[in-house]
């Protein structure tokens, strides 16, 4: 599975040069990495409520992608890691 979401990320990458592979790859992980810092913290996240459902991915990838902007700078960066 993680494959899959690593694979988007070159995908995305091949599409449009301009990005950050770096953002990119972070981006595709950060629903997992949302439901592994739920894990550590001992809360419930019932069946990826909070990290694989379709709001919270919108959410994650709207701040995966202010973050990417902010950090580089580059508008297409925070785009392509936002989508």
């Amino acid at each position: 599975m993680i494959t899959g979401h690593l694979g988007v990320a070159a995908a995305a990458q091949g599409y449009r040069r301009g990005g950050s592979l770096v953002w990119l790859l972070v981006a595709a992980l950060m629903p997992d990495a949302v439901d592994a810092a739920f894990v550590v913290a001992r809360s419930c996240n019932p069946h990826g409520l909070y990290s694989h459902t379709l709001p919270a991915a919108a959410l994650i990838a709207a701040v995966t992608g202010a973050i990417a902007f902010l950090s580089t700078g580059q508008r297409g960066t925070g785009l392509m890691a936002a989508a």
